[in-house]
């Protein structure tokens, strides 16, 4: 081999040891001395679970008594503590009134006034002189006349809309108030936020009020005419 060969491997061989050197010596200035970087990785938000509200019914009605009215055909379940009334002439007992009073250990001596409580009134429209009076129109008259009447309401809590009750067409209006006062006739009830349904069924309108109170609407949820 010539002498200018063997110089150029030298020289290769000393570049390549320099190169190895400086880079051992760099790279271990690098681990020495500069932060390790960390590639953060995005994580998705975790998103809320929809979690089942509990039921809002205030109680199974399987074991509730059944009341069953006989002289304007309805029935509808009630808690053990509640009783009925007939109103009228007598009075009549509750399962042949035309009138009922519900309450709380409901019996002769209650005083609607001052016992809250599911008030139903129910008149065949034939022996009235609305007979003939579309059922939406009377519903009307009846709640003008009772947002009128000063002696007995007070405010309106919120206006007359129409509903389903019970398989019919019906109309409902909420009042603050210590009365009824419908065009054909009216009655006194417990005094405070009182909702009234009015409903039609084969020839009887009936009125239902009572006051504001979860256990009594319950009860309303399991009214039925019946044949």
């Amino acid at each position: 081999m010539s002498k200018g060969f063997s110089a150029v491997y030298i020289l290769i061989g000393i570049l390549v040891l320099v190169g190895v050197v400086g880079g051992a010596y760099f790279l271990g200035r690098s681990t020495k001395n500069e932060p390790v970087k960390v590639i953060s990785q995005t994580q998705p938000t975790p998103q809320p679970t929809s979690v089942p509200q509990p039921s809002t019914t205030l109680e199974e009605t399987a074991n509730w008594k059944i009341f069953q009215n006989n002289a304007v055909k309805f029935s509808l379940k009630l808690p053990q503590e509640m009783g009925t009334v007939g109103v009228g002439m007598g009075p009549p007992a509750a399962k042949d009134a035309s009138e009922v009073i519900i309450c709380k250990s409901c019996d002769s001596t209650v005083n609607p006034s001052h016992t809250p409580s599911i008030y139903i009134r129910a008149t065949e429209l034939k022996y009235t002189i609305y007979k003939d009076t579309p059922f939406e129109d009377l519903v009307k008259q009846n709640y003008e006349a009772n947002i009128v009447n000063k002696n007995n309401t007070r405010s309106v809590v919120k206006g007359l809309e129409q509903i389903n009750f019970a398989g019919e067409k019906a109309f409902t209006y909420t009042l603050d108030s210590s009365g009824y006062s419908g065009k054909d006739n009216g009655f006194t009830t417990y005094s405070g936020i009182n909702k009234i349904i009015e409903v039609k069924h084969n020839g009887i309108f009936f009125v239902l009020i009572y006051t504001q109170d979860q256990t009594f609407a319950q009860i309303l949820s399991t009214f039925r005419f019946t044949p």
